[in-house]
């Protein structure tokens, strides 16, 4: 079987963060029913772990991740599964979300090239994201027809507000390189609020002219 997920601890001044790197090698990086388990079982390995404070989610140079493999055999075969087996199935996203959520650790995603998916359900779930300039993210399950059952939507309210998550979700326009590379694109301004620009309502007074105004 092969191993998608390496984790490196013991990072940093202190020795105190942890890099879990997720690469399939081929420059997609897409999320298979494997990669998903190695996914939950790299967070659950932080359980116990009081040696780490911070854990950086990354994927491959081209790719964070291009979301689920639909082209993957096992999930493929879901139409042919039985009710107990296409449950489990069907619990391997959500789960996957939820275990990263509830880390104790701080979670950082370090985000570079495509982010589809599963992959910004996997992004919101963590409690930070540092995106690349060619980072590019995407939600393309409406258009494809599928269902958004990993609990994206929720997570995507709470940080960018619901008609954020509407132009996220219901109009899945790229979200790559910004045209001005000064303020970002909306991606960056509502996932990282650090990078948020001012808003024009809280934009401060302008100075009042330096010459008065000529009376009637």
């Amino acid at each position: 079987m092969a191993e998608f997920v390496k984790i490196e601890k013991g990072l940093g001044p202190d020795g105190r963060i942890a890099v879990v790197r997720f690469d399939r090698g081929d420059g997609i990086n897409a999320m298979s029913p494997e990669a998903l388990r190695q996914l939950t079982d790299a967070a659950r390995s932080f359980e116990d772990d009081g040696e780490t404070s911070v854990v950086v989610l990354t994927g491959g140079a081209k790719s964070f991740t291009a979301g689920f493999d639909l082209k993957d055999p096992e999930g493929r075969s879901r139409k042919s599964m039985d009710l107990g087996a296409l449950r489990r199935h069907l619990k391997l996203g959500p789960r996957l979300t939820r275990t990263w959520q509830e880390m104790e650790q701080i979670t950082i995603g370090a985000i570079e090239g495509f982010c589809v998916g599963g992959g910004v359900a996997l992004a919101v779930a963590l409690d930070f994201r540092v995106m690349a300039r060619d980072a590019h993210m995407r939600v393309p399950e409406i258009g494809l027809g599928m269902n958004m059952s990993w609990q994206s939507v929720p997570r995507m309210l709470h940080l960018m507000g619901p008609a954020r998550t509407k132009q996220a979700v219901i109009l899945p326009t790229n979200a790559s390189r910004p045209p001005r590379p000064t303020n970002g694109g909306w991606w960056r301004r509502w996932l990282n609020p650090a990078r948020r620009s001012t808003p024009r309502w809280r934009s401060p007074p302008r100075s009042p002219p330096s010459r008065r105004c000529r009376s009637p």
